[in-house]
Formats: structure tokens, C-alpha cells, sequence
């Protein structure tokens, strides 16, 4: 097998796996769900055949062995329990080695398959099943034989759903003459329980082109109903089906292809612009169209390049879910786990990046975090622990937090932990945000002992070195006996948006239209900023708001006409005054430097039309400081209220 095939190959069994775990998960939460039970079945039966077809031996018959023990719980023979989801967990693990197995891989799937055979067979008089029997008959399409099909093993397949007083069907074969030996003209048929339902059978002909035709009602074993045998020639399917949804096709593309892509339809766009502002400035009517039509392509081909980059946060859902699950099972815990979000899209190699950091995050509020039920009890809290990951765009920063409700962090520990270590003097004083900043420190670790799961202080080193190498940052809320939150921000590595063109002191700048709320005018009292509040009744909600020219840093200040911005983000409304608005503009998001990263109000920056560069205002920043007026103004009891 060639590299390239094998790359394959290991991609489509990452994805398999994640399905399959994805079953597991939801049949943990309940034993009886059928379509979780199948959906398992239908991944193993996939990776069994795939691994065949890549001359992968091993995996292949591990893989099946394990989908005709699991056949079991889905005829309902035997029953799905804790043990067989912790081996069945254990068997998704083992797969990835089964590629290239040792010894030990050898050994741990001999005893996997074991575990699962005593589950089946403890219990394999509870499903004993009906002597209903119904029949079934199927003929192969096609040159299936060019194409590596191999009807002995299918009949072996059928025989282990059951199958029984199996016949070939030769009446269309045809002459010598006539015979091609890349197709096979015979058919068969049998007779199955009558408890093997149509997606079963499906699943046995996965990779074939097949005449199916499930026969008459069930008979009573010992009086089966004959199936009705077709004509010479003549399809094995009596009864019109409506067709089948087509599954849409795709490829196999490497991100460094579709770097270059998203890099020219960025130029691209920055090319239009430049266009369209030669076409304005022209006044030359064929021109103008042109330019208009140049403008709709890219605007089409930008949101198709980006949509072909970015993939949802929830394809990291099942990965947490299925941690989660081990942890509890591992600490004697019980969590629930929430996903918000799911539907956000990041870059890929941004999600690839961001697990790395989210597992060690996840693992330490199960291991530190989270309470043993009976002290989470004793202190008025529910049994049940929980954790919470949300993910959301904010302008050009994406904005991934990690919430539990475990005992928090405490600080009087880490303090003395600091000192010990000699990152703090004794009498230094440090603030609260500093003191949780340092568990990301290389070898902080506030545990005496190390367990399997921490006590090393090389977690939380590593999600600080992650996100650094992403430009991004992370803040530490925590409150003692009410729990912990994590919050990674993270630029938004390469996107293409609509942004907001505004002006301040002769100087362009650009807000993501999508926190944009409204626009009004700035009452004409407020133009000098010399009243003793900046808040602004915008339809009764009081919106404080902050001057650009402060933030910037731009005197003098401005006392003309100006315009007030209602932006959004984080559920909290602010308003930002600025000189004058330009319009609406397509954003390549350029990221500034590290000789920048310490500049907080700008979070990248933009080419314009006429060459120009414009800098994009962070959001977040801009929040921060109509928070800042906020509760500069107001008692802490008004900003709670």
C-alpha cells in the first residue's frame, strides 16, 4: 500500500472512530437506544471492510470479530451494560495501532474481544429470538468481480445475521460464448430471522451495486414463505423503491493548497477594490460595469474560499464528549458536559491546534476542579458536576471559554506555591489576575502528588505555549466554591469580512460590521465631552460610550459634528464616537506583528482600494473601556442591576 493510500486510509479511520465514539456516547446515556447500538455496528462494518480492502489484516479481522460480538446487542441477544462500553471504548482506542500492530497490540485485542464475548454470553439466553423467518433474495450489478467482490464472504456475512437454507439462483446465466468472468450472473436466496431489519442488510452491501428483494411477510419457522424466484434476466427486485438520496461527492485536499487559495482570494479582493476605486475616480460607464461585475465573482469565490477553510468548533464536540466520559469513569465523577457553539467555524489548523489545550484544560477541572459528589452535597451543590465550552466570533477574534462549577482556584495556595518556587517574594504584592496567571507557569503545580492525570505542571504550560504561538491570550476568572473560567482569545488567523470604514483625526480605520448594532448622531451637547457623563439614552437603553480620539490618543479633541457607534459583544452594548463614517468595505484581515502585541486597541489591519492601509479596532478593547466608564459612573449596585 502506498503512502498516499494509506494517508487515506488513516484519515477516513480517525473519522470512523469519531463516529463510532460518538455512538458510544450517546448509548452511555442510554442502554436501549437502537439507532446508537446500529450506528456503532454500521462504523466497525465500514472499518472492517475498508481495512480489508487496504490489505490490513489484522485490523480487519479484529474489526470483525468485534462487529459480530456487538451484532449481538444489536439483535438484542444480549444487553448493553457499563463494561461493555468501557471494552468498547477500549477497542476504539486499539484500531489506530492495528495498523501497524505488535505484540502488545495482539495481546490487549485478544483480551478486548474476550471482555465483550463474556458480555454477550453472560447474558445469551435474554434475547432468544422468534421462529419467525422471512426471505430474502440478492443479485450483484455490474462487473462487481473486476472491482473485488467476493460473494463467498458476503454469504458468510448474511449466515452470521442468520441465515439459513441459502440457494444459488443460475437462471441467468448465460451461454459460454456470452459469459463475462468480470460479472456475476448468479443470484441468491435464503431465508433470515425475521428480526434483521433492512439497514442491517444494508450494511452488508456497503461498497456493492445490489437487486435486493426482501420477499414475502414472515412465516412461522418450519412453514417458510417461498420467495418469488425472477425471470431469466430479469432484475431480483420486485418492489419500486423511491431513490435514494445521494451522499454529495467530495476530495482529499492538503491545507497547504488551500493556504495558496485563501491567500490569492485575498489579494484578489484587495485587487477588486483597488479596481473599483479606479473605475469610481474614471467615471467611465463600461468601466464601472466591468468592475461591478469583478466585484459580485469575488465576493463569490471570497465566501466559497472561505467556507472551504473553515470547519465548525462542534467537529471537536465528540473528541471533549468522549474524554469526559473516560475521566468520569476514571475519577468516580459524574459530569455533564455542554457544547455552545457547535456551529461556529474556525480555521481548520486552527481547530487542529486548539485540542491540544482544551483537553489539558478539560482534564484539570475534572481532576482539580470538579468535587467528589459527597463534598459537592455537603456544600449545597447539586451531586452532578458540570462543565461548559462555548465557542463565538467577536469581530475579527474568535473567543473559545471553558466554565466549571467545581471549587475554583485557591489563590492563598498558589501564592505560597509561587513563593516556594521563588517566582514571588513574600512580601510582594500581586493582584488576583497575575496570582491565577502563574498555574500557567513551566512545572506550577499546586498538587503534593502526582497522579496519572496531574501534579507535574506540564498541562497548563503547554496551553499557554499554544496559544502564545497562535497570538493569542488567556484569562483566568475564578471565584472559591462556585467554580473556574478559562478564556483563550484567538485571532482569526486568515478571514475575509465585511467591515465598517470610519475616520478619526484624518486617519482610517476599520470596525467588523458584524458587532455593528446602529448608528446615530452624537447630540450636540456631548460634541466637547465636557459633561459629566458619557452615557447616551439610545430608545431607553443607557449605551455608555467612549471617544475614539481618547483611545487613539489623538488631540486635540474634536467639538464638530460627530457620529455615535452602537456596537455588540459578549451581550454587553457600547457605543464609540468617531469623526465620520466612509461605508461598508471587504476586509482582508491582516495580522499586525509581534513588535505590535502590545498595541491592544488595533487587532490587525486592511489594504484599502487606493493602496492605503487601515487598521482594524479591537472589540473586545472597546468594550473593556465602555465597561470601565460603566462602572466609573454607576454604583456597583447599578452595574449588577
Amino acid at each position: 500500500m502506498s503512502n498516499e493510500v494509506l494517508l487515506i486510509f488513516l484519515e477516513e479511520l480517525r473519522e470512523l472512530k469519531e463516529q463510532f465514539d460518538t455512538s458510544l456516547l450517546s448509548l452511555r446515556k442510554d442502554f436501549t437506544d437502537q439507532s446508537s447500538i446500529d450506528g456503532a455496528f454500521r462504523a466497525l462494518h465500514t472499518i472492517k471492510g475498508s481495512g480489508a480492502m487496504c490489505g490490513l489484516t489484522q485490523l480487519s479481522e479484529f474489526a470483525h470479530a468485534f462487529e459480530t460480538l456487538f451484532d449481538e446487542f444489536r439483535k438484542g441477544n444480549a444487553p448493553v451494560n457499563q463494561e461493555v462500553i468501557r471494552l468498547s471504548f477500549e477497542a476504539s482506542d486499539l484500531l489506530p495501532d492495528l495498523v501497524n500492530p505488535s505484540d502488545i497490540t495482539a495481546a490487549r485485542s485478544a483480551a478486548i474481544l474476550s471482555g465483550l464475548a463474556n458480555s454477550v454470553h453472560a447474558d445469551e439466553g435474554a434475547g432468544a429470538g422468534t421462529s419467525l423467518t422471512k426471505t430474502f433474495s440478492f443479485r450483484l450489478k455490474g462487473k462487481v468481480l473486476e472491482l473485488g467482490a467476493n460473494p463467498a464472504l458476503i454469504l458468510q456475512e448474511l449466515r452470521e445475521l442468520g441465515a439459513t437454507e441459502i440457494e444459488a439462483d443460475t437462471s441467468a446465466v448465460p451461454g459460454l460464448d456470452d459469459l463475462d468472468p468480470e460479472t456475476c450472473y448468479i443470484g441468491w436466496h435464503m431465508k433470515l430471522p425475521a428480526d434483521v431489519d433492512e439497514a442491517a442488510l444494508n450494511t452488508v452491501f456497503l461498497f456493492f451495486d445490489v437487486d435486493k428483494d426482501y420477499g414475502s411477510a414472515p412465516a412461522a419457522s418450519g412453514t417458510p414463505a417461498q420467495p418469488a424466484r425472477p425471470p431469466a434476466g430479469a432484475s431480483a427486485s420486485s418492489h419500486p423503491k423511491a431513490p435514494a438520496a445521494q451522499a454529495e461527492a467530495s476530495i482529499r485536499v492538503g491545507t497547504s493548497k488551500l493556504d495558496s487559495l485563501v491567500d490569492q482570494v485575498g489579494e484578489l479582493v484587495i485587487a477588486e477594490a483597488r479596481l473599483s476605486e479606479l473605475a469610481r475616480l474614471s467615471k467611465d460607464p463600461n468601466l464601472l460595469a466591468l468592475a461591478e461585475q469583478i466585484n459580485r465573482l469575488s465576493l463569490g469565490l471570497r465566501d466559497t474560499a472561505m467556507s472551504i477553510r473553515m470547519v465548525p468548533f462542534g467537529t471537536l464536540a465528540s473528541r471533549f464528549e468522549r474524554l469526559v466520559a473516560d475521566l468520569c469513569m476514571t475519577l468516580s465523577k459524574d459530569v455533564t458536559f455542554e457544547v455552545i457553539g457547535r456551529e461556529t467555524e474556525l480555521d481548520k489548523t486552527m481547530i487542529e491546534k486548539l485540542a491540544d489545550p482544551l483537553v489539558h484544560i478539560i482534564r484539570n477541572s475534572m481532576d482539580h476542579g470538579i468535587e467528589p459528589a459527597e463534598i459537592r452535597t455537603a456544600n449545597g451543590k447539586k451531586a452532578t458536576g458540570s462543565i461548559q465550552i462555548s465557542a463565538e466570533h467577536i469581530g475579527s477574534e474568535v473567543i473559545v471559554t471553558v466554565k466549571d462549577d467545581g471549587k475554583g482556584l485557591d489563590a492563598d495556595r498558589i501564592h505560597a506555591k509561587a513563593i516556594e518556587k521563588g517566582i514571588l517574594s513574600p512580601d510582594e504584592a500581586v493582584s488576583q489576575d497575575r496570582l491565577f496567571n502563574l498555574i500557567f507557569e513551566p512545572a506550577f503545580s499546586t498538587q503534593s502528588q502526582v497522579s496519572e492525570l496531574s501534579g507535574r505542571g506540564v498541562g497548563m504550560d503547554v496551553v499557554k505555549k499554544t496559544i502564545d504561538g497562535l497570538r493569542g491570550k488567556v484569562d483566568v476568572q475564578s471565584t472559591a466554591g462556585k467554580g473556574t473560567e478559562i478564556t483563550l482569545r484567538l485571532p482569526l488567523t486568515l478571514a475575509i469580512v465585511e467591515g465598517l470604514l470610519i475616520e478619526v483625526d484624518h486617519e482610517k480605520y476599520t470596525i467588523p460590521v458584524s458587532i455593528v448594532n446602529e448608528i446615530v448622531d452624537l447630540p450636540a451637547d456631548k460634541y466637547a465631552g465636557t459633561t459629566s457623563s458619557d452615557f447616551l439614552n439610545v430608545r431607553g437603553d443607557f449605551v455608555p460610550f467612549v471617544r475614539l480620539r481618547k483611545v487613539l490618543g489623538c488631540p486635540p479633541l474634536f467639538t464638530g459634528p460627530q457620529v455615535l457607534i452602537v456596537i455588540s459583544a459578549s451581550g454587553e452594548h457600547v457605543g464609540i464616537v468617531v469623526d465620520r463614517i466612509i461605508g461598508k468595505s471587504q476586509t482582508v484581515i491582516k495580522q499586525m506583528s509581534p513588535l505590535h502585541e502590545d498595541i491592544t486597541q488595533i487587532s490587525g489591519a486592511t489594504i484599502l482600494g487606493d493602496g492605503t492601509v487601515a487598521l482594524i479596532l479591537d472589540p473586545i478593547h472597546l468594550i473593556e473601556a465602555g465597561r470601565e466608564v460603566r462602572h466609573a459612573i454607576m454604583s456597583p449596585e447599578e452595574v449588577s442591576a
